[in-house]
């Protein structure tokens, strides 16, 4: 029962393939990217809960007929049985780790694995990955020419030294760097150059027979009340002198006197291996053993799609708070990714305050694995992994940082000159069209200036937080959908700038051009932001930043002999674990004793409020903690504290929202974008809720298929299409608000469509500012 046993090993292989609930190909699914799979690579496929698996071998991609959808044919290496996924079903086992890539020397890395790297061994690893890119980039600079090539890269190296200020790297650790990444894979590339773990010398000096006797003398030993060293000498003894089968090792272990010839120190090492359940439960029985052991459970235009894409930031006009979590409000920081060649807007990603790389990489998931949680009428097959990404100069987007994000995922980073917008002048305008589109006309919108906000009267006081995120999201993400892409844009319909093109049908048409990718592990990300902590393994888990994280594969780590339990004058075992910032109910724990990832999840209360929580969000709800305990109240639970700000804010969101009634306003906005809709879709915009408030973020569905084209004019007059109009009852005003209120206007464009040009016309005693 010692830990030289294994007995923590639980993954076993599955005997058919139903065993591991493999997605089914479903109607509808969206091929989107193909993965880079080539006959003869061997991939592991894993259960739900990961304690199974098969290894596989690709053998095609095979698709029945034209229309159909393109399937993978994995032969398992068990037997002859063949696995069939669909390239949606693929990307749903990456997205839970349960497909990885095997390199071509049989190196397995399992999703997670980089997080058992020390700073100096991932520094290592990037400075490793750093200058073979170089590398790679010289030698196709010189033409893969052979002759003289030793000499050329000695001096390489002896450049990228001197500019690094460093001592040059031999030839022979360049070509093992080279050989190591040729022959992995790119479901983490940093692990290509990661040291391997040192287990140190692991061959048997001795037989196996004195091995046995000595790990039964110790469990004898430990079953005595008082049993130490001298108490395991002794059964030694007694095993290899009245035992027969231990006769053919006496000599190796005794003297022919009967004097021991092991070291004391052999003894203290195997007496000391014995698990720490294992030692209760021999000394104390296995009650006690399982109450002291027991874990408490607190339940430039390229050529091809998606060879260079744009990223920028936009802070749009207008105030909105976070509704899954009501406690962080503000102007919205948007980041938005856009594809050259199409002109797709292929991911968004949004924030509060001012930009930040987390935000960047919230969107750079997005971008690369698709959109997710979709209002309903909105599809979006617009992502992938890119070639390149183009970013201007904001601190956030150079530096260490997007480098270590480049060379993990596999990207090349292209960095606009200063100053210069016109670099990337279509996403520019892109970004342009959406803040004016979009939010200006959104209640909460703060208008371009305070001087334009001085025009309109009782809303000059328009700059409150009245919508929520996902509202805005919803307008967001239908208009990106519905409207940008599905109409003529300028300079995407050939060479000529002055040609128009429609995204959507862009994508549709050089979609055969998309490169394959990778798997990849999406731990990445979570790598890339940087969120550790050292934290120590108590009988309920692990704890930091006051939550509960919890998993079976601790066990390993409290009962080990090594993990030493705090004293007088020492510490307990601490263990670096790795947050996940956008989910912070998950986490990955480092052993060092195995080198693998112990993922976690919060538990008990913790996990209801880690529920689509933010490390963002928590460190707010904690600075609110703290300010209620400087206050000189009570420090309420995280829990509590959540729903306590939740309450305040929610106090003065309600009051805005009654005030301008926004809900009204954002509908009757969406409505004048689906009038041009009416020949091609049914729709409808928004539902009435029991409380008579209209709820637009889940309200929008779509009947029937997008068209881009609009159908005839005579197919409106055969088919009943109801106006996504919105009704919602009004309260009877008071005569004080009918004599304030402005005339009734018979303009059909609405009192929201009057432009600044209108408003002075009609009231000439107003000044126009020079």
């Amino acid at each position: 029962m010692s830990f030289a046993s294994k007995h923590f090993e639980f993954m076993q292989p599955v005997l058919t393939a139903h065993d591991l609930g493999l997605p089914k190909v479903e109607p509808g699914e969206i091929d989107g990217q193909l993965f880079d799979f080539r006959p003869g690579d061997r991939v592991l496929i894993f259960n739900e809960d990961r304690t199974s698996y098969t290894e596989t071998r690709f053998k095609e991609w095979i698709q029945l007929t034209l229309e159909a959808r393109k399937l993978a044919v994995f032969g398992r290496l068990e037997s002859n049985e063949q696995i069939t996924l669909s390239n949606a079903g693929m990307r749903w086992l990456e997205k839970f780790g349960r497909i990885i890539p095997v390199g071509a020397s049989g190196k397995r890395i399992l999703p997670g694995s980089s997080h058992r790297l020390s700073d100096a061994d991932r520094q290592d690893a990037e400075k490793a990955m750093a200058i073979v890119d170089r590398y790679n980039a010289f030698l196709e600079s010189i033409g893969f020419e052979t002759y003289g090539l030793k000499k050329r890269t000695k001096e390489f190296l002896a450049a990228v030294a001197a500019e690094r200020g460093e001592p040059p790297m031999s030839y022979e650790w360049l070509r093992k760097m080279v050989r190591n990444d040729e022959a992995g894979t790119h479901f983490d590339r940093l692990m290509n150059f990661a040291r391997a773990p040192r287990r140190g010398n692991e061959s048997p000096r001795l037989p196996g027979l004195i091995y046995e006797a000595l790990e039964l003398a110790a469990h004898f030993a430990w079953s005595q009340p008082k049993g130490d060293y001298k108490t395991m000498m002794d059964h030694f003894i007694h095993l290899l002198l009245e035992e027969d089968r231990f006769a053919p090792v006496r000599h190796v272990g005794l003297t022919k006197e009967g004097a021991i010839k092991l070291h004391k120190s052999t003894f203290d090492f195997h007496l000391a291996a014995v698990d720490k359940y294992t030692r209760s439960l021999l000394r104390h029985g296995a009650d006690i053993a399982a109450a002291r052991n027991r874990q408490y459970i607190r339940v430039h235009r390229p050529q091809s799609l998606l060879d260079i894409v744009d990223v920028d930031h936009l802070n749009p006009d207008i105030i909105a708070y976070l509704d899954e979590n009501p406690l962080a409000f503000g102007r919205l920081d948007l980041v938005l990714f856009r594809e050259r060649l199409s002109g797709s807007i292929i991911a968004y990603a949004a924030g509060f305050g001012d930009p930040s790389y987390a935000t960047f990489l919230r969107g750079l998931e997005a971008a690369i694995f698709g959109m997710e949680r979709l209002v309903e009428g909105v599809t979006w097959p617009w992502f992938g992994l890119f070639n390149k990404l183009a970013v201007d100069n904001a601190l956030h987007l150079i530096g260490d940082s997007i480098d270590a994000a480049a060379h993990a995922i596999g990207f090349d980073i292209i960095e606009h000159r200063p100053a210069a917008p016109g670099d990337k002048g279509a996403l520019e305008r892109a970004l342009g069209t959406l803040a004016r589109d979009v939010f200006q006309n959104l209640p909460g919108t703060t208008m371009e200036s305070p001087e334009i906000r001085k025009l309109f009267g009782e809303d000059r006081n328009m700059a409150v937080p009245v919508l929520a995120l996902s509202e805005v999201e919803a307008v967001i993400q239908h208009w990106i959908a519905n409207v940008h892409h599905q109409t003529p844009r300028q300079g995407l319909g050939g060479d000529l700038l002055t040609e128009a093109g429609v995204p959507a049908e862009l994508w549709k048409k050089h979609e055969a051009s998309i490169p394959r990718r990778p798997l990849l592990d999406r731990s990445i990300f979570a790598r890339l932001a940087g969120e550790t902590r050292w934290v120590t393994v108590q009988s309920d888990g692990v704890r930091s930043d006051g939550i509960h994280w919890n998993s079976p594969g601790l066990l390993a780590l409290s009962l080990h002999p090594k993990t030493k339990r705090a004293k007088s004058g020492r510490d307990s075992t601490k263990f670096r674990m790795t947050i996940n910032v956008n989910d912070i109910g998950q986490a990955w724990v480092h052993d060092p004793y195995r080198e693998e990832i112990i993922e976690v999840r919060a538990v008990g209360p913790d996990a209801e409020y880690c529920s689509g929580m933010t490390m963002e969000i928590h460190k707010m709800i904690q600075d609110f903690r703290r300010k209620e305990e400087k206050a000189g109240r009570v420090k309420p639970h995280l829990l509590q504290a959540r729903r306590e700000l939740h309450s305040k804010l929610m106090e003065l969101i309600d009051q805005n929202r009654k005030r301008y009634a926004p809900r009204k306003k954002l509908a009757k906005f969406v409505q004048g974008h689906f009038v041009a809709d009416r020949r091609r879709k049914v729709l409808e915009v928004a539902r009435m809720e029991d409380d008579g408030t209209i709820d637009l973020s889940s309200g929008v569905e779509v009947t029937t298929k997008l068209r881009t084209v609009p159908a005839p004019a005579t197919d409106v007059t055969k088919t009943h299409v109801p106006a996504p109009a919105v009704e919602q009852k009004s309260e009877p005003r008071s005569a004080e608000t009918r004599r304030k209120s402005a005339p009734k206007k018979t303009s059909p464009a609405g009192d929201d469509d009057d432009d600044i040009a209108s408003l002075l016309a009609r009231n000439p005693d107003w000044k126009k500012k020079p």
